[in-house]
């Protein structure tokens, strides 16, 4: 083969990497939660009921309500101790 046909071999192959990455790095804008596929429908559909504190400054411990609350978010019927 001659230079210029591995030099342009090369450039073609720099170009198209090049455009996968842009490409790779502008769709993501566009993918709105509730259609990605990273994460389920139920994850971006969990919200906080009330704007409590995990940790009671007051009484030194955790509040028991958030806890329980973060735990049946997470495990639900599943118990987390499997």
């Amino acid at each position: 083969m001659s230079k210029l046909k591995i030099r342009f071999g090369y450039l073609t192959i720099v170009l198209v990497t090049l455009i996968f990455l842009l490409i790779g790095s502008i769709i993501p804008v566009y993918i709105s939660p509730n259609q990605s596929a990273t994460f389920p429908n139920s994850i971006s559909q969990v919200a906080a009921t009330e704007t409590a504190e995990i940790w009671d400054s007051n009484a030194q411990r955790f509040n028991k309500n958030v806890v329980n609350d973060i735990k049946n978010k997470l495990f639900g019927n599943q118990s987390p101790k499997n």
